[in-house]
């Protein structure tokens, strides 16, 4: 009985996981006529990342209102951070860029070079669109992506798995979700998956840690507003 619960939750979560990259290759078809009709680069910018939010966050809260035993903010742990949880986001971005800088010299002496992100790579060529991907990124991709990888697959696995098993899994599939809008080849990718799989670990791993969401989504918001204001800052000097 055991193991086909296991089962259970892990076909579950897949299933989830499945429709959210659904969900996200169908943004570009569903928000194109809206950028289209906007002809505001900066609105443009804006415009998908929003859509694809709202798609996304609908059915990751009806399955957890279908699926998991309590409220989903009591049962994902959301709650104002006290002091401990916020020496834990200090620690915790020490971790981060400790490891993303570690893991870039170990690469480049591997000769291998992560995969480029494509949304990334369409605002090196336009930089004036970057401040408002910097605020849509803090306000609403960092905090979907937590309560999506870590409030609800990650905590609902580890009702069933082992802690570093249910943190593993939810960081594979965290990585995974963003294959879609990698450019490079095979190395590249797994690079890139390898980097941010790790990173998604850390994350998970302060969830686990503070049971708080709230400690992961603000040092995802931080970690990926950090990256994006160098690039901005790089690109218009």
């Amino acid at each position: 009985m055991t193991s086909l619960r296991r089962l259970k939750a892990l076909l579950s979560v897949v299933l989830l996981f499945g429709f959210i990259v659904f969900i996200n290759d169908e943004t570009d078809r569903i928000t194109g006529p809206i950028n289209t009709a906007l002809e505001i680069g900066v609105l443009e910018s804006a415009t998908g990342t929003v859509i694809s939010g709202i798609l996304i966050v609908v059915p990751t809260l009806l399955f957890s209102y279908l699926i998991l035993p309590d409220k989903l903010l009591g049962y994902a742990y959301i709650k104002t951070p006290n002091k401990e949880d916020i020496k834990q986001i200090g620690v915790g971005l020490a971790y981060i860029f400790t490891v993303y800088f570690a893991l870039g010299v170990v690469l480049i002496a591997l000769g291998l070079e992560p995969a480029s992100n494509e949304v990334v790579a369409d605002f090196e060529e336009n930089p004036s669109l970057l401040p408002i991907m910097i605020t849509t990124t803090f306000l609403i991709v960092a905090p979907v992506e937590e309560l999506i990888f870590r409030g609800v697959m990650q905590r609902y696995l580890q009702d069933y798995y082992h802690p570093v098993v249910s943190i593993g899994i939810s960081s594979v599939l965290f990585a995974g979700a963003h294959v879609a809008v990698l450019d490079g080849g095979i190395s590249g990718i797994l690079s890139y998956i390898l980097l941010v799989g790790t990173i998604g670990g850390i994350f998970g791993y302060m969830y686990y840690k503070t049971r708080n969401l709230i400690v992961p989504m603000l040092l995802h918001a931080i970690y990926n507003t950090t990256l994006l204001t160098f690039l901005f800052i790089e690109l218009t000097m």
